[in-house]
C-alpha cells in the first residue's frame, strides 16, 4: 500500500486545508482588538480540528503552513509567524487526540455525553497555542511583558469559542443530513430570518444605547432551533449569531462595544461561549431523545412484526383476568379482538379456573407457569399450551400457542408405535408358531412313519390294524393343525384346490356343535349345486370355526341363534338400511363370488368399534384375545377374496366370506394306482441327512422297507463326508434346516462332488417356497409329516429321473 502523503488526494486536501485555515484566520484577525494577531474569536481553530477529525492527523503540517501565512500576512515577523504556525499545529493535534479519547472515535453531536468531553478537550488543547503565541510575541518584543496575561487569555478563549462555533457546523455540513420535510424546511428558513433580524437589531446599535444583557434575548430562538432541528440547527444558528456579534463588536457597535476593550472582549467571549454550549447541549439532548424514540419505535415495530410472525398469541392480563392488550393470531381469530374481555368470557369455566390459578401463582411467586388445555375454536376442539410470566405493574404476560396439529401428530405417532409394537408381537408369535409347527412336524413324521411300518407287518384284517388307522388319522389331523400354525406364522403356503363349501361345512358339523355354548342354537342353510371355490380347505375350516366361536360368544347367556349359510353372491350388492358395513382387507372387484356366511342374533357391534375389530390385538373381551378376526381377514386376502362385516346394535352381526369361483372344475389328478405303487421296489444306497434322530431313523427304515440300503448323517458336514466316501449313491434325502452346514449349502456342495445323484428335499415347514432354492428349485420335495406311500411315490420319481 502506497504512503498516504504521496497520493495526489492527500496533497489536494493539504492545500485546501492550508488555504481554508489562512482565510478563516485572516477573517478572524480583521476583528483583533488586543493585538494585530490576537482575535477574540478564532474560527480557524474549528476549521483545523474538523479537518483532522475527518481526514486524519497526517494533514497536521497543512495547519502549520496555514498558520504561518495567516500571521505573516497580518504583519508578524517570519520567526513569530513560524512559531505561531507551529503552535497552531500542536494545538490542533492536542485537541484531536483529546476529543478521540474523551468523546470517542467519531464526533456526532447527537449524544449528550459528547458535549462535556468536547468542551473539555477544546479548552485543554487550546492552551498550547495561547501559551506559545503569547510567549512568542513577548520574546519578539511585539508585546510588552505586562500584557502577556491579557494576550494569553484572549488568545485561549478566542481559540476555544472559535472551535466550539465552527467545528460543529462543519461536522454537520459534512454529514449532509438536512431537513427533509417541506414544512420543517419552511420553519427553519423563517426561524433564521427572525433570528437574523433580531441579531441585527441588537448588535447594529450605538455602543451605549443597550445594556450588556440585551444580547441574551437571542437565546430563545437559538434554543428553539436546537430543540426543533437538533445539533444541525443548533450549530448553524449559533454560528450565525456569533458572526454578527463578533463583526459588530469589532466595529464598535452593539452592547459589547461600550466601555473598556478588555471588558468588551470578555463580555463577547462569555456570550459566545454560553450561547454555543447551550445550543450544543439542547441540540444533543433533542437528538438523543429523537434517536431513542426512533429506536423505541423500531423496536416496537420489530417486536410487533415478530409477534405477528410467531404462531402464538401474546396477552397482558390483569390480576382479575381482564385482558389489557394482545397481539398475534390463531386461525381467523386475532388476539386484539379479546382486549377488554375477561378470561372467563373466553374459556370454559373449568379451563378458565385453571388458567386464573396459574396467573395467581405466577404473580405471587414471580415465576414461570405452564398449562396445557383444550378449548373450542371455529367449531372444533383445539389444544393449546400457555406460558405465563409476571409482567410490570402487577400484570401477567401469557403466551398462548395452538398445538392442535402437534398434539394430533403425537397421537398418530403413538398409535403408529403401538401398531409397530403389535406387528413385532405378531412377528414374534409367528416365529414361535413356525418353530413349534416345525418341531411338531418332525415328531409327527416319526409317529406316522412308524405307524406305516407297523402296518406293513400286519394283515389288513388284523385287530391292531384298526388302532394303526386311528393313529394315522390322528397324526394327519395334527399335521393339519401344524399347517394352520404355519399359515398363521406366514411360513405356510396355500394348497389351493377346487372345493364345495357346503361339503366343507357338512364335514365340520360335529366340531362346530362342540365349539358353541349349549344354550346356542346352530342352524345350517347350505346351498346345493354351488360352483366350486378355489380354496385351501384347511384354512377355510379354520375361518369357519373362528367365526362360529365368535358368534357364540356374542350371544346372551340365555341363548340365541347362529346361522351358517353358503351361496352365490354378486358384488357389489345393495346394503341394508341402517347397517354399518366394513370390508377387509380390500374391496373385491365386481363379479360373482362363492360366499360363506355366519350370522348371530347377539347385541351387535357399536358403530365406532366395528372398523377396529380386524386390528391385531384389538378386542372387547378379556385379556389375551383378539387375534382371530385379524387372522381370518388375512386368510381371506390370501385367497383373493374379502371378509364383509355387517352389524346393527341390538340386531346382531353377520360375517360374509367372499371367495373367487374356481377357474376349472376338473377333478384333482390322481396318482398311479395303489397296486402299481405297492409293486415298485428300489435298490442301491440312499443317504438320509437330518439333524432329528427320530426322523432320520424312521426315514431310513421306510427306505429299507422299499428295498434301499441306507447311510445316515446328522448334519450337512457329515452328509458331505459320506458323499466323498460313497460316491455311488442312488439318491440323497436331505433336510433343509440343519446345524453346522445348512441343507442348501450341503446341496450345492453335494452337486459339486456328485452332479448326477438325485436329491429329495425334506422340511418340517411344509412348504418349499419359504426357501431360496436356487438350482435346487426342481428337486422333489417332501413336506413333513409324510407316510410310506408318499415316500415311495417321491423316490420312484426321483430315481427314475436319472
Amino acid at each position: 500500500m502506497a504512503n498516504v502523503t504521496t497520493s495526489p488526494l492527500y496533497w489536494r486536501r493539504a492545500a485546501l486545508l492550508a488555504l481554508a485555515y489562512m482565510v478563516a484566520g485572516l477573517i478572524g484577525l480583521r476583528f483583533a482588538t488586543v493585538h494585530e494577531v490576537v482575535s477574540p474569536v478564532w474560527p480557524a481553530a474549528g476549521v483545523a480540528i474538523a479537518a483532522l477529525l475527518r481526514f486524519g492527523t497526517s494533514l497536521a503540517p497543512a495547519v502549520a503552513v496555514g498558520g504561518f501565512f495567516t500571521n505573516f500576512l497580518s504583519g508578524a515577523s517570519a520567526p513569530v509567524a513560524l512559531s505561531n504556525g507551529f503552535a497552531n499545529m500542536l494545538e490542533t493535534l492536542a485537541v484531536v487526540w483529546l476529543v478521540r479519547r474523551w468523546v470517542g472515535p467519531s464526533l456526532t453531536g447527537r449524544r449528550l455525553r459528547e458535549i462535556p468531553g468536547l468542551v473539555a478537550a477544546v479548552g485543554t488543547g487550546c492552551t498550547v497555542a495561547a501559551v506559545v503565541g503569547a510567549t512568542t510575541l513577548w520574546i519578539a518584543g511585539s508585546a510588552p511583558a505586562g500584557q502577556w496575561p491579557a494576550l494569553w487569555f484572549t488568545w485561549w478563549v478566542g481559540d476555544v469559542v472559535g472551535a466550539l462555533v465552527v467545528l460543529p457546523a462543519l461536522v454537520h455540513w459534512w454529514d449532509g443530513a438536512g431537513v427533509r420535510s417541506p414544512s420543517r424546511a419552511t420553519e427553519m428558513v423563517a426561524l433564521n430570518v427572525v433570528l437574523l433580524g433580531v441579531a441585527l437589531a441588537v448588535f447594529l446599535t450605538p455602543p451605549s444605547s443597550m445594556p450588556v444583557s440585551i444580547p441574551y434575548v437571542l437565546f430563545p430562538p437559538v434554543t428553539w432551533a436546537a430543540w426543533r432541528f437538533g445539533p444541525r440547527g443548533a450549530a448553524h444558528t449559533s454560528a450565525l449569531v456569533v458572526a454578527i456579534a463578533t463583526v459588530a463588536t469589532a466595529s464598535d457597535l452593539g452592547p459589547f462595544a461600550a466601555g473598556e476593550w478588555s471588558v468588551n472582549v470578555l463580555a463577547l467571549q462569555l456570550f459566545v461561549f454560553v450561547l454555543t454550549t447551550t445550543a450544543l447541549v439542547v441540540g444533543a439532548a433533542t437528538a438523543e431523545q429523537e434517536d431513542a424514540a426512533r429506536a423505541l419505535a423500531t423496536s416496537d415495530a420489530r417486536q410487533a412484526a415478530l409477534l405477528r410472525a410467531l404462531p402464538d398469541m401474546t396477552f397482558r392480563v390483569a390480576p382479575d383476568g381482564r385482558i389489557l392488550d394482545g397481539a398475534g393470531q390463531v386461525g381467523r381469530w386475532a388476539a386484539e379482538r379479546w382486549i377488554g374481555r375477561r378470561v372467563h368470557d373466553l374459556l370454559p369455566p373449568d379451563v378458565a379456573g385453571r388458567v386464573m390459578a396459574r396467573i395467581a401463582i405466577s404473580l405471587a411467586d414471580r415465576s414461570l407457569q405452564a398449562i396445557d388445555y383444550e378449548a373450542p375454536l371455529e367449531g372444533e376442539r383445539r389444544f393449546y399450551e400457555a406460558r405465563i410470566v409476571p409482567g410490570a405493574e402487577g400484570e401477567a404476560v401469557a403466551i398462548v400457542r395452538d398445538v392442535t396439529d402437534r398434539t394430533r401428530a403425537d397421537a398418530e405417532r403413538r398409535q403408529l408405535e403401538r401398531q409397530v409394537l403389535e406387528g413385532q408381537k405378531l412377528e414374534s408369535l409367528g416365529i414361535l408358531a413356525g418353530g413349534v409347527a416345525h418341531d411338531f412336524n418332525n415328531l409327527l413324521t416319526g409317529i406316522l412313519g412308524h405307524a406305516c411300518l407297523a402296518r406293513e407287518t400286519l394283515e389288513p384284517d388284523a385287530p391292531p390294524a384298526q388302532a394303526l388307522d386311528q393313529i394315522e388319522q390322528s397324526a394327519r389331523h395334527a399335521a393339519d393343525l401344524c399347517r394352520q400354525l404355519l399359515a398363521y406364522a406366514g411360513k405356510g403356503r396355500l394348497v389351493v384346490e377346487p372345493a364345495d363349501l357346503s361339503t366343507l361345512v357338512n364335514d365340520l358339523v360335529e366340531l362346530l356343535l362342540l365349539s358353541v355354548r349349549r344354550s346356542a342354537r346352530l342352524r345350517l342353510d347350505l346351498a346345493d349345486g354351488l360352483p366350486l371355490a378355489a380354496v385351501d380347505p384347511t384354512q377355510i375350516r379354520q375361518v369357519l370355526i373362528n367365526l362360529v366361536m365368535n358368534a357364540s360368544e356374542a350371544l346372551p347367556l340365555d341363548g340365541g341363534d347362529i346361522v351358517v349359510r353358503t351361496g352365490l353372491r354378486r358384488w357389489p350388492e345393495r346394503g341394508s338400511g341402517g347397517e354399518r358395513v366394513v370390508v377387509v382387507p380390500a374391496v373385491p372387484g365386481p363379479g360373482d363370488y362363492v360366499c360363506l356366511e355366519v350370522a348371530d342374533t347377539g347385541s351387535g357391534i357399536a358403530p365406532e368399534t366395528l372398523p377396529r375389530i380386524f386390528e391385531p390385538f384389538y378386542t372387547t373381551k378379556f385379556t389375551g384375545r383378539g387375534l382371530g378376526l385379524a387372522a381370518v381377514a388375512g386368510i381371506a386376502g390370501r385367497h383373493g377374496g374379502a371378509l364383509v362385516a355387517r352389524s346393527q346394535p341390538g340386531q346382531g352381526t353377520v360375517f360374509t366370506l367372499l371367495l373367487p369361483v374356481a377357474a376349472a372344475t376338473a377333478s384333482v389328478p390322481q396318482a398311479a394306482t395303489r397296486e402299481s405303487d405297492e409293486a415298485w421296489r428300489g435298490q442301491g444306497v440312499v443317504l438320509v441327512a437330518d439333524d432329528d434322530n427320530t426322523v432320520r431313523t424312521v426315514v431310513a427304515r421306510m427306505l429299507r422297507q422299499l428295498g434301499f440300503e441306507t447311510i445316515e448323517a446328522g448334519d450337512g458336514d457329515e452328509a458331505i463326508e459320506v458323499v466323498k466316501r460313497a460316491p455311488h449313491l442312488v439318491a440323497v434325502c436331505l433336510d433343509l434346516v440343519m446345524p453346522r452346514m445348512p441343507g442348501l449349502e450341503a446341496v450345492a456342495e453335494l452337486r459339486r462332488l456328485n452332479p448326477g445323484v438325485p436329491v429329495v428335499l425334506m422340511s418340517g415347514y411344509a412348504e418349499r417356497d419359504r426357501f431360496d432354492l436356487g438350482e435346487a428349485v426342481d428337486f422333489p420335495f417332501l413336506a413333513k409329516p409324510f407316510d410310506l406311500a408318499a415316500l415311495r411315490a417321491t423316490m420312484r420319481v426321483a430315481v427314475s429321473s436319472t
